[in-house]
């Protein structure tokens, strides 16, 4: 155990499993790997979010769950024994964890934005030229011939 590692993606490939919290960043980095965790929520996280977080991967199948004020060394101990000696369990989860990784969530988030950029330019330049009987194009509705 050490209390920082820089080279997370080496540890996170080696292991069979892991103990994590449950920030977005740590459940992202457990998804892309596929790694079967235990998530034990940080309690006092804002609004509770890391518990949200954690609930729904068990939900969902990617993850156990266990709440730190719930947690005993044999609830530790066994949930670990599970995901490290069931290999069963272990790929279930790692299916699970697919559906969680979006590698190129943030281009398709920018795209989408640029997209509704585009939309909302489009419909205001129609709305500023405005065709009359006369087929013309005018700038105004008020125009003479």
């Amino acid at each position: 155990m050490k209390p920082f590692l820089a080279e997370m993606d080496l540890a996170l490939d080696a292991a069979t499993a892991c103990v994590s919290r449950s920030g977005a960043s740590s459940l992202a980095e457990i998804a892309a790997m596929r790694l079967p965790s235990l998530l034990v929520p940080y309690p006092t996280a804002a609004d509770n979010h890391q518990f949200f977080n954690a609930d729904a991967f068990e939900k969902t199948g990617a993850a156990k769950l266990l709440e730190q004020k719930k947690s005993t060394s044999e609830k530790v101990a066994a949930l670990l024994r599970e995901l490290v000696e069931d290999s069963a369990v272990r790929e279930k989860i790692q299916v699970a964890l697919a559906q969680w990784h979006a590698p190129k969530a943030a281009e398709q988030i920018a795209e989408n934005i640029l997209s509704a950029i585009a939309q909302q330019q489009e419909k205001t330049a129609q709305t500023k030229v405005k065709k009359c009987g006369c087929g013309h194009a005018h700038g105004s509705a008020k125009h003479a011939h």
